[in-house]
């Protein structure tokens, strides 16, 4: 699971509304952890939004380039 600063960190380029809703949490508690102003959230949130935040997105695939070059960087 997720430290509460590694949360902080990882929501501060997300859309925090999309993240209540997903996640089942209040906006408000969501908003409040990102800024720091909730310094002792739940396990059960905190359990939360590391599962949210530590699960691909279905369909996302670890590189944009696909082609022929079976999975070769260049």
């Amino acid at each position: 699971m997720m430290t509460i600063d590694e949360i902080r960190l990882a929501l501060q380029d997300r859309r925090l509304t999309a993240i209540a809703q997903a996640t089942g949490l209040h906006y408000n508690t969501v908003i409040a952890i990102k800024r720091g102003e909730q310094l002792n959230p739940s396990y059960d949130t905190l359990s939360r939004l590391s599962t949210y935040l530590c699960t691909p997105a279905q369909g996302a695939t670890k590189s944009a380039h696909t082609g022929a070059d079976n999975g070769r960087s260049y």
